[in-house]
């Protein structure tokens, strides 16, 4: 931007030299015109001073231009990068969204096969503790009827137990009785062996009277 500014006003220099020649060479025929050339070298050295204090305007206003330029494009820069980061963040988050929803899809398949499972399993459950109360029942009503047969065994044994301890009683007064008249006969037998002894005692004193007399007869 300096080069095109430094050439324009070499131009312009150029172009100002070249009028003055022209001017010069051409003094004799335009001495009439002298000064109004010289008025218009004056107006175009104005309008020169013009242009370059212009120029000094437009150069500084370049340079800032640059500046607002240069700041503007970090600006874009840092904004492209932060876009980009962004970008890559917000890939990233999109990323691991999918993979968490990824996720949550296989969880939700494992749940709900898990409760099929549970389901199954809770029916099968069902199932086998409907069969279990059924055999459970049945056993009750086994168990029910094998009561009622023990009860009744238990009433005949108890029926059979008083018969036999009646029985018993039965024996055991006998036996009483048996041992009473054995006590009786034992008591009869003995009074009898006494009566006996005694028996024999007086015949063996009426024998030794007998043979007493006879003795002292002989002699």
């Amino acid at each position: 931007m300096l080069k095109t500014v430094g050439v324009l006003l070499i131009g312009i220099l150029i172009g100002a030299i070249a009028g003055g020649g022209y001017f010069y060479d051409k003094f004799d025929d335009a001495r009439e015109a002298s000064a109004a050339a010289k008025s218009e070298v004056a107006s175009a050295s104005n309008a020169l001073r013009e242009r370059d204090e212009q120029l000094r305007k437009a150069i500084a206003d370049l340079a800032a231009s640059e500046n607002t330029l240069k700041e503007a494009v970090k600006a874009r820069q840092s904004a492209d990068a932060s876009a980009k980061s962004e970008a890559e963040s917000a890939g990233k988050a999109v990323r691991e969204r999918d993979e968490q929803l990824r996720t949550a899809k296989a969880d939700l398949a494992a749940s709900e096969n898990a409760v099929k499972e549970a389901v199954t399993a809770r029916q099968s459950a069902e199932a086998s503790a409907k069969n279990e109360a059924e055999s459970a029942s049945k056993a009750l009503r086994e168990r029910d009827e094998q009561l009622r047969k023990a009860k009744a065994d238990l009433a005949a044994s108890e029926n059979t137990l008083v018969e036999a301890v009646k029985a018993r009683e039965s024996v055991e007064a006998s036996l009483k009785q048996s041992l009473a008249a054995k006590d009786t006969a034992e008591g009869m037998a003995k009074q009898a062996q006494e009566e006996k002894a005694t028996a024999e005692r007086a015949l063996a004193e009426a024998r030794k009277s007998e043979v007493a007399p006879q003795f002292r007869t002989g002699r």
